[in-house]
């Protein structure tokens, strides 16, 4: 829970790096967004670390719904959309300046 917080942060502030077009927007973007689905993949996902994660794949699955499922997708999708866009936002500057 202190992990999505902190991770909540993060995103906030490449968000608000990206819509204010701060020099330094696509490198956060592709940090926190790739970051963020390892980290939600890790964390949600993959069995290995029982005492610091949430598996919805492993252990006890205590409430974990279709809704858990459906943020957990949401959360890496967006995740990885927003490092696709961090990659490509180099190239459309230098297309769209000649």
């Amino acid at each position: 829970m202190i992990g999505g917080m902190i991770q909540g942060v993060f995103v906030v502030t490449a968000v608000v790096q990206v819509l204010r077009q701060h020099r330094w927007a696509s490198e956060a973007a592709i940090v926190v967004g790739f970051g963020s689905t390892a980290l939600f993949t890790c964390a949600h996902l993959l069995p290995f670390l029982p005492s610091y994660q949430d598996s919805f794949t492993s252990g006890p699955r205590i409430n974990v719904t279709w809704f858990s499922w459906l943020t957990v997708a949401g959360e890496i999708g967006t995740g990885l959309v927003l490092g696709y866009i961090g990659l490509r936002a180099p190239l459309t500057r230098r297309v769209s300046s000649r």
